[in-house]
């Protein structure tokens, strides 16, 4: 279901981003025509535009895509781990009234942390534009460059749990946020242990699917040679290579990456909530839901290796006489 589930929201983004990319990027194309060894400042500004705008839109296409990918898989983690097959279209039904919030939340955290950043390099800026000895400059950069990183660091994992805490209590943006700051509260370094790892076992497989296709890419690129008449299609091919690429190592790594931020968070609830004994209360006194078949009850039999002790009558034996 979660392999299934990012293929296809992958799939459906690259078909939006390579069409884009084509038409957006191709105008970079035209600076390296040898046909136009001298293009004008206008052509250069339209190509420049042209680049910059399809940059903006991949990146754009990208985030909402994954943050929708990342929300949906969520769901599926957390009814796996409740023992309950859900199918795309249930998972669609329960996700789609917090998506647009889940946007709004990533688009805060992105927020926060970039002014952090800011904030921490300021200093050093302000100091070189008033005029400030080059040490003293350096000296603040490198203390703010390393305060900014260790913040960022910081902020990263105190809110890696804001996203599960969002989706699956149905609470608001600023409170999923100081939510997952409880959740992760003294096992900062225990998670960020684990999201590290997470990162570089993405990075890896990402790196491998992209070179293998890039390196298809290039090779496709090379075998038409640089003929303005097929140039395009050399682009064209690259792009498409990549974008098969994109799919793969995103049909592996979205749903791993996910899984363990869903994970994590369950982990911190039993941890410190005792959410496994809530749950357990909760499945044995709720009714049973539609479309999820229960168990028949099986009823626990009489040992028959154990004598019934003198004194205690075995139940629906008839009482004792009177004295």
């Amino acid at each position: 279901m979660t392999l299934g589930l990012a293929a296809v929201v992958i799939t459906i983004t690259q078909l939006v981003q390579v069409p884009a990319q084509y038409f957006l990027f191709g105008s970079l194309g035209t600076l390296g025509d040898p046909a136009n060894l001298a293009p004008s400042p206008e052509e250069i500004g339209g190509a420049v535009a042209g680049g910059f705008a399809g940059i903006l839109l991949s990146s754009g296409i990208a985030f909402v895509a994954g943050t929708i990918l990342t929300g949906m898989l969520i769901v599926v983690v957390n009814q796996s781990v409740l023992g309950r097959p859900i199918t795309l279209g249930e998972t669609w039904e329960v996700a789609k009234s917090r998506l647009p919030g889940l946007i709004g939340l990533s688009i805060i955290i992105g927020l926060l942390i970039t002014a952090v950043f800011l904030v921490c390099v300021v200093s050093a800026v302000a100091a070189g534009v008033a005029g400030a000895p080059v040490g003293v400059t350096a000296t603040l950069g490198s203390l703010g460059g390393l305060a900014a990183v260790i913040l960022v660091i910081y902020l990263y994992v105190a809110l890696a749990l804001a996203s599960p805490a969002y989706m699956l209590e149905r609470t608001g943006m600023i409170a999923a946020l100081s939510r997952s700051r409880r959740l992760v509260g003294p096992q900062w370094w225990r998670i960020f242990g684990i999201l590290l790892l997470t990162a570089l076992i993405v990075f890896v497989l990402a790196a491998i699917i992209s070179f293998l296709f890039g390196f298809a890419g290039g090779f496709s690129g090379f075998a038409l040679g640089q003929d303005p008449e097929t140039i395009g299609q050399a682009s064209l091919l690259s792009l498409i290579l990549g974008a098969i690429g994109t799919v793969v190592a995103g049909t592996i790594t979205a749903p791993f990456t996910a899984g363990v931020t869903g994970l994590l968070y369950i982990d911190q609830r039993m941890r410190r909530e005792a959410l496994d004994l809530e749950l357990a209360r909760a499945t044995a006194a709720s009714p049973p839901q539609p479309g999820y078949p229960q168990s028949p009850p099986q009823a626990y039999p009489q040992n028959p290796g154990y004598p019934q002790s003198p004194g205690y009558p075995h139940p629906g034996a008839p009482p004792p006489p009177p004295w």
